[in-house]
């Protein structure tokens, strides 16, 4: 019988509180449910998009920081290419040889 009394007593003073008090007992409440509210919503996993977005991120940084490096020299050995066969002088052959050519058959 003492159990079911002292169990009781907490309940009546809450009671006599809420009743007493009955704005305090809402703002209260209302506070606890959303301090629980983004308490939850804080301890909740990322979505699984902003996870892909990131990997998706990462990844392409990884392969920029790979690439750039081989297209550099790539372009680097195309611009030295270019400037060797400039050195040639292609054209100024080619117009020598197509006046020989001519000249055969005149």
């Amino acid at each position: 019988m003492k159990t079911q009394i002292d169990s009781e007593i907490p309940t009546c003073a809450v009671e006599r509180c809420v009743r007493e008090n009955p704005t305090y007992s809402i703002l209260i409440a209302a506070g606890v449910g959303i301090g629980l509210g983004l308490l939850l919503r804080a301890l909740q996993p990322t979505k699984d998009e902003n996870r892909a977005e990131r990997l998706i991120s990462d990844l392409r940084q990884q392969i920029r920081g790979i690439a750039e490096p081989a297209y550099d020299r790539a372009s680097a050995i195309t611009r030295s290419g270019m400037e060797q066969i400039n050195d040639l002088n292609v054209g100024g052959t080619l117009c020598s040889l197509r006046k020989r050519f001519q000249s055969f058959f005149r």
